[in-house]
């Protein structure tokens, strides 16, 4: 099970976990998305050596490495259905990616304020919030 985590007060990262759910392939879907804010966001980041107030990437974990920036894009994607996973793989080539996405990621507060994003019905089906809910899948964390 990967584990994706997003700064929390983040509109477009919001949203973009939102894009994420809509297109995922939800019968082999092994990923769940964790809010920077949250009790296992915090903990999460803080034992891979984060500071959960100033998140400036989206950090994936996938029991074995921690991904971060394009390369968690590109992780994230390949649990989605129709082409999006041919996309990451065309993303993860592109030599510029982590470039782009540091650019967007400098200014994601302004791009997409946080109360304009809606969640998807599925939201809570693919989200984990507490130490005991995280634990489900990673009972050694």
């Amino acid at each position: 099970m990967k584990l994706l985590i997003y700064d929390g007060d983040c509109g477009l990262c919001h949203w973009a976990v939102g894009f994420l759910i809509k297109r995922l392939n939800k019968e082999r879907a092994q990923i769940r998305f964790i809010s920077s804010t949250s009790e296992a966001g915090v903990y999460l980041l803080t034992k891979f050596n984060f500071d959960p107030q100033n998140l400036d990437s989206l950090v994936m974990y996938d029991g074995e490495q921690v991904l971060l920036r394009s390369k968690a894009v590109v992780k994230a994607l390949s649990d989605c259905r129709y082409l999006w996973p041919l996309v990451g793989g065309v993303v993860s080539v592109f030599p510029g990616r982590d470039y782009f996405y540091d650019k967007v990621a400098q200014n994601r507060h302004k791009l997409i304020k946080k109360d304009a994003c809606a969640f998807d019905p599925d939201f809570g089906r693919f989200s984990l919030g507490t130490l005991e809910e995280m634990r489900e899948f990673y009972p050694d964390i």
